[in-house]
């Protein structure tokens, strides 16, 4: 009874190997430069209404005063959730409540309604969008576009979230603010740039590929 037997396989020679390695280290550079770049999509619309996603930071909220003034919106719509923290310390219940105050105290010189959305434990983004839907079908009916604002790799995930809760009849912009945390264009060299291209990688992933309203997804 033989225990061995001798099998033949092909390995890569010298030459082979070093260009499987170049081709690996093209496919990772070209990985690189571009992946912030797909997130960080920005297509405005320019119409006369901005969304911003009130867990912005004090700096992207001052990016967004300056954005909306160069622009020609008529008025400036905030989200967000209940904050999650501190509630006790502060009059300002929610994400969109507290954004709108910051707006509002750095600049901004059109009116500003804060949209709060329900506390739930999962899809956050998604239960904003629907807030705000049902805000718009309230009190602007006529209203069937307008430019969503995140931040950084944030923004392509928020606006197929949006968009999804919408439906086909709206038109959505996005609008992408630099990150403050690192330098976008070498994010790989921060630690907070590769937890965050990383992490909204696969979330993006995920919420394009298995979020629907029913599912149990995290955002």
């Amino acid at each position: 009874m033989k225990l061995l037997r001798r099998n033949e396989c092909l390995c890569p020679t010298l030459a082979g190997g070093l260009l499987l390695l170049l081709l690996l280290g093209v496919a990772t550079a070209l990985l690189l430069s571009q992946v912030h770049g797909f997130l960080s999509s920005s297509h405005p619309l320019g119409r006369e209404v901005l969304v911003i996603e009130g867990w912005l930071g004090d700096a992207e909220l001052v990016d967004a005063v300056a954005r909306q003034k160069a622009g020609s919106y008529s008025f400036v719509v905030t989200t967000g959730g209940p904050i999650g923290q501190g509630g006790f310390l502060t009059e300002y219940k929610s994400y969109a409540q507290l954004s709108q105050a910051s707006l509002l105290k750095i600049g901004l010189n059109v009116p500003v309604f804060a949209v709060p959305s329900p506390e739930v434990r999962k899809d956050r983004t998604y239960a904003s969008a629907l807030a705000l839907k049902q805000w718009l079908a309230g009190h602007y009916p006529e209203v069937r576009s307008f430019d969503l604002m995140s931040s950084g790799p944030h923004a392509r995930r928020s606006h197929m979230l949006y968009q999804k809760a919408f439906g086909d009849a709206f038109s959505i912009g996005i609008i992408a603010l630099p990150p403050t945390a690192y330098d976008a264009s070498r994010w790989w060299v921060s630690s907070a740039g590769v937890r965050t291209v990383i992490g909204e990688s696969i979330a993006w992933l995920y919420a394009a590929i298995f979020f629907s309203p029913l599912a149990d997804s995290e955002d």
